[in-house]
């Protein structure tokens, strides 16, 4: 692994997404404003975005954009299979869009009803998810200024 490319923070844990120093062609950075992609994302660091990688894959985290004037988010797609009903039905690829650290209950309370975090998107056909995904999550960075590399 390169120098411009680590797996370790400076705290010395190991991390399952790549440090980036640098972005390589094709990569954006994106400030994660929340505690929805712990531990992998935290809060105030930024996710780097390939944004060349549009492919749906299960497991991976992705920069989502819902409609064209609505808010990005960081979420996690994940494949599943349904039986859409009507004439020929059959057993068919979908994907739902969730937060990675799933459906909790969170600490704060609306009117002394506590409220929850997490709830999924979907079910999406493989044929539509793609329009709703900006690039797959490849890495994180410290700064928002990581420039292309020189080399």
């Amino acid at each position: 692994m390169s120098a411009k490319a680590k797996k370790q923070s400076p705290q010395g844990e190991f991390r399952a997404l790549t440090q980036f120093e640098k972005l390589p062609p094709n990569h954006a950075t994106f400030l994660v404003d929340d505690d929805s992609s712990e531990p992998h994302l935290r809060k105030s660091e930024y996710a780097v975005i390939d944004t060349s990688d549009r492919e749906p894959a299960h497991g991976e985290l992705y920069l989502v954009q819902f409609s064209e004037h609505s808010r990005r988010y960081i979420k996690q797609l994940k494949r599943d299979y349904l039986n859409i009903t009507g004439q020929g039905a059959e057993l068919s690829e979908v994907w739902w869009v969730c937060e990675l650290r799933g459906f909790r209950k969170t600490t704060e309370r609306s009117h002394g009803v506590p409220i929850f975090a997490g709830l999924s998107e979907g079910p999406y056909q493989t044929a539509n998810v793609g329009k709703i995904l900006t690039g797959r999550v490849v890495g994180y960075a410290t700064r928002s200024d990581t420039r292309q590399r020189d080399d």
